[in-house]
């Protein structure tokens, strides 16, 4: 029987302690954690050097366990579109288009038409692992002047008035 002098601990209060294990003194912790179903479920881990290691992973265990009780379940990963996805399955699209609009009168003898190998081409200077929506309108303004520059080193130069057409908004357009 206790006097009433002492004082009994705190509910949970022991939960993570210092306990002797295979001669040696290991933080841990020691409680009952309530299941989906109802029942509980004892979880006991003596294997930590510091009381604030086995403290966190005590956070952890408690944090999964009632999120799974609660039906809290993290976000579904999604996968990010990346530019060479984008221009492949653009690319093969427009490719079946062109096959299956070819007729006995069609004198188009292209099998990539320029716009689809202008598309290639970007993709190739903007990098294939990049996602989609990373693209900004600096990576046009550079694309642009490597364009000009290859065609520079072609001699075969970019003019510069498709290049404004595509600038300029329809209402600035003459």
């Amino acid at each position: 029987m206790r006097t009433s002098k002492s004082k009994k601990r705190p509910k949970g209060s022991a939960q993570v302690r210092k306990e002797k294990r295979s001669g040696l003194e290991h933080w841990g912790y020691d409680v009952w954690i309530r299941q989906p179903d109802g029942v509980r479920k004892r979880y006991r881990d003596f294997t930590f050097a510091t009381k604030a290691e086995a403290t966190q992973a005590l956070a952890a265990l408690r944090t999964t366990g009632w999120k799974t009780r609660y039906g809290v379940n993290p976000p579904e990963k999604t996968a990010h579109t990346t530019i060479k996805q984008a221009i492949e399955s653009y690319l093969r699209l427009a490719k079946a288009n062109l096959l299956a609009n070819k007729t006995d009168d069609t004198t188009y003898w292209r099998d990539v038409p320029g716009h689809l190998r202008t598309l290639e081409r970007w993709g190739e200077f903007r990098g294939s692992n990049l996602r989609v929506s990373s693209i900004t309108k600096d990576d046009l303004v550079f694309w642009v002047a490597a364009e000009t520059e290859r065609g520079r080193l072609n001699k075969k130069p970019i003019k510069k008035s498709p290049i404004k057409k595509e600038d300029l908004t329809p209402s600035e357009q003459p």
